[in-house]
């Protein structure tokens, strides 16, 4: 974005350094006026190279190519006539010709360094001022082909030589350039240092506007740094000062960067109320790239907080300016050649007229020009033609990437509806235990006060449980499902074992199984999310007892290995075929054994379990033969001894 901004065609000498008068200014003369000096200046004189060189500045903004043109005449008058000075300013029209076409970014560093190699030659403080500029076009140049680190000598040494001539406002500018190049390579207290030298300078000689643009970057800088509170503050100081100015371009371009450091300080209200502020004054003022910019701020808001509709509505305007920018982009470059056309026109007009006064082999001359002028033109045609082809096929991948991203957030939004349903699935569990317990106490069992409080204690946490899904529940609805709802904290696996089995006794007692519990005395730790790891332990367990015959046992145990904590839970229940094994973890998968007593089973516990291990760095494995029960190991990372509930 930086470079991008610094390379705008309107503002090229500022683009190379925000130096002030960075070329000399073309004369008042219009460019009729000038093609006629120049069809009656001498061949070869000064007079001629001043035109030639007020050709080249007239159609630098508006044809390129004929800036480019002129700059070449001027530099072959040049040699001819040994003025070093326009042989100078001849290799810098072309090479900022060059560099605003954009096209040929290396012959515009060559113009470039050809004129810093005639101006090195002289110790003058007006050749040292030229030297300044020619360094600022390569410094500009290397930057439109993002090599900032080629750059930075040529900052550093423009920097010495204004310190020693005193150009206080030159050197400021210099120092913005210099903050613009570390901050290109996160050198950003560097980048820091250099802004607020140039802010002091602003500040010092009255230039408020530039003070003001410094802070902007200023801020912008401390963004990228991290540094959000700086950021805000800097920025919040830029839009005060600019309102008082009344600075509205400024303005506009400090809104949409107050709105990403509020998003990036996760004040997604302040966010948006700033990004409608720049989106409303940009539309006031009919600015397309700044209108591009607010709209694109108001998409990531928007995405950030899962409101996918609002974010698509946001993206296809944001696409929409984008190309009409494109087609403006075009309707411009169509008038630079019509420009470009006209130009050639009226000078094969004043060659014409001075034809009209010389001898055949001067009109057969002509004739020979009309026809590489047909040429060029033909060839101006074929490139116009690919261009607009390249164009094209550019808008066709935008409009894919935007159906790219509508089905994306579509996909996005079933499967959030998806883990949605599969949690609150998970509720079915502690409400079988519910009910397996108040069946018990209406049976009046157990008869002593004992068995009934241990019965009181697992609804109770039965109903922990379902609370804690619920909570789970709208967890996710309110996170964007790419983030996740995971929050990982260091947890005592022992602990959510035995809590887990607990819960299961009742179950268990139920079908008459033994379940077997072996978990050992010292804690052990686990990063993980709570919620999600009882889950998984719930899921297995629950599994256990839901396909084991009555009168076995099913044991459930904690091991260390190395590094990895084992949970393994075991049953004696009907085993699982290779089959079965190979395809257990799938989503909604339903597997040849059934559960004993007909309880329901939609195949979605193993594959959610299996998700949730991974996404806490885990991972879930099954052993079994047909006829010998199975064996599920779970593994999850050994963490150092932490308080649990610590975040991780």
């Amino acid at each position: 974005m930086v470079l991008s901004r610094l390379w705008r065609r309107t503002h090229w000498c500022m683009a190379l350094a925000m130096l002030s008068g960075c070329f000399l200014s073309a004369a008042q003369n219009s460019r009729d006026s000038l093609l006629q000096a120049l069809s009656d200046s001498p061949p070869k004189s000064i007079e001629r190279a001043k035109i030639l060189y007020g050709l080249s500045q007239s159609y630098r903004e508006s044809a390129p190519d004929e800036a480019i043109r002129y700059g070449e005449e001027l530099i072959g008058l040049s040699e001819s006539i040994g003025s070093r000075e326009y042989l100078f300013w001849g290799n810098m029209s072309v090479g900022v010709g060059h560099a605003i076409k954009g096209e040929f970014l290396d012959l515009a560093l060559s113009s470039f360094i050809k004129a810093l190699e005639i101006a090195n030659q002289y110790n003058s403080t007006d050749w040292k001022l030229k030297q300044i500029k020619a360094r600022i076009n390569i410094t500009g140049v290397y930057w439109q082909q993002k090599d900032v680190e080629h750059a930075l000598p040529y900052v550093y040494s423009n920097i010495r030589e204004l310190e020693e001539l005193g150009e206080q406002l030159t050197l400021a500018d210099s120092y913005q350039s210099l903050a613009l190049v570390h901050q290109v390579l996160q050198q950003y207290d560097s980048s820091f240092l250099y802004l607020q030298k140039a802010i002091e300078i602003y500040e010092a000689a009255g230039e408020i506007k530039k003070r003001n643009n410094a802070l902007l970057t200023s801020g912008n800088n401390y963004r990228e740094a991290g540094e959000f509170r700086k950021s805000l503050a800097t920025l919040q100081r830029a839009l005060r000062l600019a309102s008082i100015s009344k600075d509205t371009v400024l303005i506009i371009d400090i809104y949409p960067n107050i709105a990403r450091t509020y998003h990036r300080l996760s004040q997604l209200g302040q966010a948006r109320f700033f990004a409608r502020k720049g989106l409303e004054l940009a539309e006031q003022k009919g600015q397309l790239p700044e209108r591009a910019t607010a709209n694109l701020v108001m998409h990531e808001i928007y995405d950030a907080t899962g409101q996918y509709d609002s974010a698509l509505f946001y993206f296809k305007a944001y696409s929409g300016l984008k190309e009409r920018m494109l087609n403006e982009e075009k309707v411009k470059k169509i008038q630079e050649l019509a420009i470009s056309h006209q130009a050639q026109q009226k000078a094969r007009e004043y060659a014409l007229l001075r034809q009209q006064y010389a001898s055949i082999n001067l009109q057969k001359t002509g004739l020979l020009a009309l026809s590489i002028l047909l040429l060029a033109m033909i060839a101006l045609a074929v490139f116009l033609i690919r261009r607009l082809r390249r164009r094209k096929a550019e808008l066709e991948a935008l409009n894919g990437e935007v159906l790219s991203i509508n089905a994306r957030l579509v996909a996005l939004m079933n499967e959030k509806k998806h883990m949605i349903s599969l949690i609150a699935h998970d509720i079915r569990n502690p409400l079988s235990l519910i009910q397996l317990n108040t069946h018990a106490l209406a049976l009046n069992q157990p008869s002593d006060d004992e068995g009934r409080r241990q019965i009181l204690s697992e609804i109770e946490s039965a109903t922990e449980s379902i609370d804690a899904a619920s909570l789970k529940i709208m967890e996710i609805e309110n996170k964007s499902i790419e983030k996740g709802a995971i929050r990982m904290e260091t947890i005592d696996l022992t602990q959510v074992v035995k809590a887990s089995a607990r819960e299961f006794q009742a179950y268990a007692r139920s079908k008459l199984i033994d379940l077997q519990v072996g978990v050992p005395e010292q804690k052990l730790y686990t990063p993980g999310d709570p919620i999600l790891m009882r889950h998984i332990i719930d899921n297995l367990i629950s599994n256990a007892i839901k396909f084991s015959p009555s009168g076995r046992k099913a044991e459930v145990s904690i091991d260390s290995e190395q590094n990895m904590l084992a949970i393994r839970v075991r049953d004696e229940g009907p085993g699982l075929s290779a089959e079965d094994q190979a395809r257990i973890f799938q989503k909604g998968q339903t597997l040849s054994a059934r559960p004993t007593r007909g309880e329901p089973t939609r195949g979605e516990g193993l594959y959610l379990a299996q998700l949730f291990a991974q996404s806490m760095g885990g991972l879930i494995s099954v052993e079994s033969e047909p006829g010998r029960g199975a064996v599920f190991t779970t593994r999850f990372p050994l963490a150092g001894k932490k308080r649990a509930g610590q975040p991780v």
